[in-house]
């Protein structure tokens, strides 16, 4: 399977997660193409079997719980992308009213352009508070991509 991973990230847990995420499905073969958000184009992903997107969330305009500006920049370039495979991860903090928001905004966002969600979305809590437990989660994630 060809699959694009497409992250921001702030402190790095989500580039990690992602990582992770490359490692094990290139091991079951998957061709993966893993970039930054803020140097993604839609090119990146028209070929691909799989989009996955992850995002930390952030506090932006008042609202808690948005993706990471590049995140939201990079969605807004794409057009309806009706029955295309897309899968979500992010790290988040259960504190905070909304825990992994952008996870949940980025489904969102999406389901509007008609994307088939792949998969239950991947959301961590302290990641680099409990990073080999996290890293176990993200990777037995990965492995569940065929």
């Amino acid at each position: 399977m060809k699959v694009a991973i497409i992250y921001a990230s702030n402190a790095g847990s989500n580039y990690m997660v992602g990582k992770v995420l490359e490692e094990e499905m290139k091991l079951k073969g998957h061709e993966i193409l893993f970039k930054k958000a803020k140097d993604s184009t839609i090119e990146d992903i028209q070929e691909k079997d799989l989009v996955i997107l992850g995002s930390p969330s952030w506090l932006v305009n008042g609202k808690e719980g948005q993706p990471h500006e590049y995140m939201t920049e990079f969605m807004s370039k794409l057009g309806e992308l009706e029955g295309r495979k897309f899968a979500f991860f992010g790290c988040g903090d259960k504190s905070y009213l909304e825990f992994c928001g952008a996870v949940d905004e980025m489904e969102r966002i999406m389901g509007e352009k008609k994307v088939e969600k792949y998969c239950e979305s991947l959301r961590i809590n302290h990641f680099f508070f409990h990073l080999e437990e996290n890293l176990k989660i993200a990777k037995e994630w990965g492995g569940k991509i065929y």
